[in-house]
C-alpha cells in the first residue's frame, strides 16, 4: 500500500462501494464466462444473468436452464431443464 501525502482527487466508480459494483459488473461476467464454458461457476440462487440486458440473457442464459443434449446416431435430443 502506498502512502502519499497529496488529497486522492479521482471519483469512486460507482456509487455504494465494492459490493455494488461487485454485483452490477462482476457477477454477470461469472454468468456469461459460464455459459460459454458450459459450467456453473455462480450459485444459480444468485441470479445473476438478471443484471444482463435483454440480449445478453438471451445469449448468455444460466447454465442450469440449458437444454440437455444428448448424441446417439447422429440424432440428437433436447431435454429442457425445469425448476
Amino acid at each position: 500500500m502506498a502512502h502519499s501525502p497529496k488529497e486522492w482527487r479521482e471519483k469512486q466508480i460507482t456509487e455504494g462501494g465494492l459490493e455494488k459494483a461487485i454485483g452490477e459488473r462482476v457477477k454477470p461476467l461469472f454468468t456469461k464466462t459460464s455459459t460459454a464454458l458450459g459450467t456453473k461457476l455462480i450459485d444459480p440462487k444468485v441470479k445473476a444473468y438478471l443484471k444482463l440486458n435483454p440480449l445478453d440473457i438471451l445469449r448468455y442464459p444460466p447454465v442450469e436452464k440449458l437444454p440437455e443434449i444428448n448424441v446417439k446416431n447422429n440424432l440428437y435430443s433436447f431435454t429442457i431443464a425445469s425448476d
